[in-house]
């Protein structure tokens, strides 16, 4: 039955995933895709961080993430940051966060992945520093994608260091 409940929990993100078809090319399974401009930010916090996506990973459940960042086009960097909010007592997860940022033309200029164990009631999360190849100045949008994964997510995190291997990124 439990089987039966998550992917039916599954099914329904899925459906109301925003369209995300270049990453679904590179092989990102089971996610649920939310896309957001890039200058979508109007209001830095005070690290000049900007919050691109306030979401859940799980519907059923009070679990919720953010995904911020930081975009310096001197430097050519992205920071991005993570937080994870469970507000469920009893439900601990792993949680898989992918972001996919990208031009005009569907091609990706950066990649950022994480795998967070989130505790039942409590927030986690982190940052990550991305050196795309690219100029920085060409990302107009990212996909924003999430989902419960396993413990390891070697899948994953092997799609991860494979689309970033091929976009040069440090």
């Amino acid at each position: 039955m439990a089987s039966l409940l998550k992917e039916l929990s599954l099914a329904i993100g899925l459906l109301s995933s925003d369209d995300a078809q270049v990453a679904l090319k590179e092989g990102w399974q089971g996610y649920v895709w939310r896309v957001r401009p890039v200058e979508h930010c109007a209001a830095p916090d005070e690290r000049g961080f900007c919050t691109l996506l306030e979401s859940r990973w799980d519907w059923k459940r009070d679990q919720h993430y953010v995904f911020a960042v930081k975009m310096d086009g001197e430097e050519n960097r992205i920071e991005t940051r993570v937080l994870l909010d469970n507000r469920d007592p009893d439900d601990d997860d792993h949680v898989c966060i992918a972001a996919v940022f990208y031009d005009r033309d569907d091609r990706e200029v950066a990649v950022d992945f994480r795998h967070i164990y989130s505790v039942p009631g409590q927030k986690t999360g982190g940052e990550a520093v991305l050196m795309p190849m690219r100029p920085l100045k060409e990302a107009t949008r990212v996909a924003i994608g999430s989902k419960q994964c396993d413990a390891a997510a070697e899948e994953d995190a092997a799609l991860f260091a494979s689309v970033r291997d091929k976009l040069g990124q440090k």
